[in-house]
């Protein structure tokens, strides 16, 4: 699931940018599951940021007393991740908030024309960059957080898709997705089997223990090929 938040003091435009987006998801991304949420101050945002995992910040410039780009420093600092689109009546604030790196920058009066574009460009790029993968056919896709997710496999005609919350059997193939998900952090223990190294906890010869206390066992064909890739992975993410 996708989480998105508005940050912006005027509540009418808020309610606008709020039925924009739904508008646009429902449009545009329907297989995609998104959580909408709207505050009017730095402070509600940054309690926002605190006590929930968010991937977008639709932040307007000045938000009464507030300096959107002193709460978008705080945002960079502390939540890296967090992709930030600013949306503002500012026309000349464009080459100053590059220093924020923004994945868009709307201007209100330009609202209908500008915000469908930076939208599409904010969701697309989440779905590629490692953050999030689709699963599924035609318009039976859903999405999932990486780091949410421990193991995909093959069942049948389908794929199994284990989170902590839920099992998930959608129509598709592992084999369908085998590169994203190598980039993703996943790797291939068996034929249709592939286990986020995130979650690896142990590793015993051909025996995995992952954190959950879920045991796995690694085919001896995909043995070597395990323990390259996994080895690298500890050294990048300092295990």
């Amino acid at each position: 699931m996708i989480k998105m938040v508005i940050c912006d003091d005027d509540e009418n435009f808020c309610i606008q940018e709020k039925n924009t987006i739904i508008h646009i998801m429902e449009k545009e991304f329907a297989e995609i599951d998104y959580e909408l949420l709207c505050c009017t101050s730095g402070y509600e945002l940054t309690d926002l940021l605190n006590n929930a995992e968010i991937d977008v910040v639709f932040l307007d410039i000045e938000l009464g007393k507030e300096d959107g780009f002193k709460i978008a420093n705080v945002i960079r600092k502390k939540y890296e991740n967090i992709s930030i689109v600013f949306v503002t009546t500012y026309d000349n604030l464009v080459y100053d908030s590059f220093e924020y790196r923004p994945l868009g920058y709307v201007r209100k009066r330009l609202f209908s024309k500008e915000f469908g574009m930076a939208m599409i460009r904010v969701i697309k790029l989440l779905t590629k960059n490692g953050t999030f993968i689709v699963m599924g056919e035609l318009r039976h896709k859903r999405i999932f957080r990486v780091n949410e997710v421990y193991l995909i496999q093959n069942y049948r005609h389908d794929v199994i898709i284990s989170t902590e919350k839920e099992e998930v059997q959608i129509r598709d193939k592992v084999n369908n997705h085998v590169e994203e998900l190598t980039l993703a952090g996943f790797i291939e223990i068996n034929r249709g089997v592939m286990v986020n190294m995130r979650y690896i906890d142990k590793v015993d010869k051909y025996n995995i223990l992952l954190l959950n206390k879920k045991k796995m066992t690694i085919s001896r064909n995909y043995y070597k090929n395990f323990k390259q890739k996994y080895e690298f992975f500890k050294v990048l993410n300092n295990n």
